[in-house]
């Protein structure tokens, strides 16, 4: 294990060093090993890499350029995370001053929802540059969040709802003994990544489709969203002029 695969654990763990015995803890040549192929075609975007107690990836997601710090961390809510890891994938690998600007609030969010930012990685199809191994002491500072961080990550009403039946059908496809979400995905005919954005209470499950995953779980279509209104449900009165 290299030293900043150690340091990666020590921020994670509190201060131990633990190995883990398999597999092997996540490193900057990780990261860029699996940005490499958005590299490939020159895109600008960012991974966000989700790590767990032991510096394990329990899961990646990719935003567009600009980056938006709130949708990282509302990521990281999601799945769980213990600490990420943010990759930036571009043609050439040169240093922006925008990356300056945003590391600052992205370590500081970071700190006040208690999910660290491990290391900024920026790739390109040659190599990468870890802001760890370069720009250690900028991780290590004890910048002060901003007082508002925590009240401006807080969902909408409609967000939440979305999240709760995402959970909600998670944890019925866990209990219906579909393990997989491609085994959901397989008996209702909906592709996988539909099924994990519905999970992850990205998207708003329209009325054919919870009568599908309803129908499959052995349930209700009430007991999945209970009566919530979907996008393609609005009563038609809604749209109607009173004489």
């Amino acid at each position: 294990m290299n030293n900043l695969s150690t340091n990666y654990l020590r921020v994670i763990q509190g201060g131990k060093s633990r190995r883990p015995a398999a597999p092997k803890p996540v490193t900057p040549e990780t990261i860029f090993e699996q940005c490499r192929a958005l590299s490939l075609y020159g895109k600008h975007c960012y991974a966000v890499f989700h790590l767990d107690k032991n510096n394990q990836i329990i899961g990646r997601d990719t935003l567009l350029a600009p980056l938006s710090i709130k949708e990282v961390y509302r990521m990281a809510c999601l799945n769980d995370s213990y600490a990420i890891i943010l990759a930036r994938t571009a043609a050439n690998r040169r240093n922006e001053p925008e990356d300056f600007i945003r590391l600052a609030p992205l370590i500081n969010w970071g700190r006040a929802l208690e999910v660290p930012l491990l290391d900024f990685v920026v790739t390109d199809c040659d190599g990468f540059t870890s802001y760890q191994e370069r720009f250690g002491d900028l991780f290590n500072r004890n910048t002060v969040p901003a007082p508002a961080i925590r009240e401006v990550s807080k969902p909408t009403p409609e967000r939440q709802r979305q999240i709760d039946i995402g959970e909600r059908i998670k944890a019925l496809r866990i209990k219906a003994g579909i393990l997989k979400q491609k085994g959901l995905a397989e008996k209702t005919g909906i592709r996988p990544q539909y099924i994990s954005s519905l999970e992850k209470g990205y998207r708003d499950p329209t009325k054919d489709e919870v009568e599908k995953i309803a129908a499959v779980l052995g349930i209700q279509p009430q007991d999945l969203v209970e009566l919530s209104p979907s996008p393609d449900a609005t009563p038609q009165h809604e749209n109607e002029v009173e004489p």
